[in-house]
Order: structure tokens, then sequence, then C-alpha cells
């Protein structure tokens, strides 16, 4: 079943769409809080965030 958007484009088509993300990316991040305690973790695009709150949270407590 096609319907037309608001935008005049086919819903469907607007649903396929998906991000490329190549798989073997990486990123860098770092997470700071209030007390200048900081965390940084590479990680590929793809992992969830909670992999570097878990990270953060592993460091902040041996503090």
């Amino acid at each position: 079943m096609m319907r037309s958007g608001a935008r005049g484009g086919d819903v469907e088509e607007e649903e396929d769409r998906k991000p490329v993300i190549k798989p073997g990316v990486h990123v860098t991040l770092k997470v700071q809080d209030t007390e200048g305690r900081m965390v940084e973790r590479t990680m590929r695009r793809t992992q969830k965030l909670q992999v570097v709150m878990d990270a953060y949270y592993a460091t902040v407590a041996k503090l």
C-alpha cells in the first residue's frame, strides 16, 4: 500500500532509507563530569552509548 506524505513524496520510500555506516569506522568519545573527571573511549559507531557510560562508572568508582 502506498500513501502520499505531506510533502508529496511516498511514505514507503522514506521508510526504506537507512544511514550509511561503514562497519569498521571508529569514533573516540570523551565524557567529562562537572568535577573534571574525564573518560576517553574509542568504539565502533554502531555500539550503544551504554558502553561509554559503563566505562565512565567503572573509572569513577576507582577515584
